[in-house]
């Protein structure tokens, strides 16, 4: 046994050494067999291949278990709302857990915007205690139950009167809306007001343009978010309009029939015009 216990316990601490993460084994001497334990850091699968090549004689009575940090959990529950997952299990947090089952590091595969995102939702879900701040995955779950999805988190936070928040309350940069999102949190209805307070999917840019100019008592924020579309706006119309312009020509349409389609221009303007939208834009030389 001591042999035994000393080749299982050096596997424990080269695998912690290799994959910088705190693990550690305890062996139970009822059923004779041993757990290695972690939180997050490389996957089941990834430590029981480990124990394959390492300890095959051991193999049958080393098991594993991997446990999710509350940051990976608030993760990884961020995560079901965004994919739509959350609707498959009653459970958030087995949810959360199956989802990133096979996600080594998680934490570390986070974008800058989703651990803004995990920041936000402890802290506003932390509970006073006698100890001080209770910052825990329950509590945060309960509070994306409650408010039924993550778009609230792309909003300045109430202030502690009630009051609603100001519409340039202080927001962490990484989860500053965008100008689209802005436009869905101000505008949309029906599915497009679920799906953004359920998964923070923003409107098709065209439906917000136009939600946004039909609001003739609409503020500079929202304008000036409109506006910053009209670039993306225009380019997709360009795209589209060189598509039909090539089908319309595949179909045997002539230059003169594409012209008269755009507006009477010759057919001369037309090809040209084709041109234009389909020419590679110009990258800054650089010298530029």
């Amino acid at each position: 046994m001591a042999s035994r216990s000393s080749e299982i316990r050096t596997f424990v601490r080269q695998m912690s050494k290799i994959h910088q993460c705190d693990m550690d084994v305890e062996y139970h001497d009822a059923r004779r067999y041993w757990v290695i334990n972690w939180h997050d850091g490389p996957t089941r699968e990834a430590v029981l291949a480990a124990i394959q090549r390492q300890l095959p004689e051991h193999k049958d009575i080393v098991y594993t278990g991997r446990y999710l940090s509350d940051e990976a959990t608030v993760l990884g529950a961020i995560r079901c709302y965004v994919s739509g997952e959350v609707h498959r299990w009653n459970d958030l947090r087995y949810a959360a857990e199956r989802l990133l089952e096979d996600v080594a590091f998680p934490l570390r595969t986070a974008t800058a915007r989703e651990s803004a995102m995990v920041e936000r939702l402890l802290e506003e879900s932390a509970q006073d205690r006698p100890w001080g701040r209770d910052r825990n995955a329950d509590h945060a779950l309960e509070l994306l139950t409650e408010r039924k999805g993550i778009g609230w988190l792309f909003t300045p936070a109430a202030a502690p009167d009630g009051r609603q928040p100001e519409a340039d309350g202080h927001m962490p940069p990484a989860l500053a809306p965008l100008p689209v999102e802005l436009l869905t949190a101000r505008y949309a209805r029906g599915d497009h007001s679920i799906a953004w307070r359920e998964r923070a999917a923003p409107m098709p840019l065209a439906e917000a343009f136009a939600a946004a100019l039909a609001d003739e008592e609409i503020d500079r924020d929202a304008a000036l978010a409109a506006l910053t579309l009209v670039a993306d706006l225009q380019a997709v119309l360009d795209a589209n309009t060189a598509t039909l312009m090539a089908r319309a020509r595949g179909a045997g349409g002539s230059w003169s029939d594409v012209g008269q389609a755009l507006g009477r221009i010759t057919k001369q303007s037309a090809a040209k015009k084709y041109g234009v939208l389909t020419r590679p834009a110009k990258r800054p030389s650089a010298s530029g």
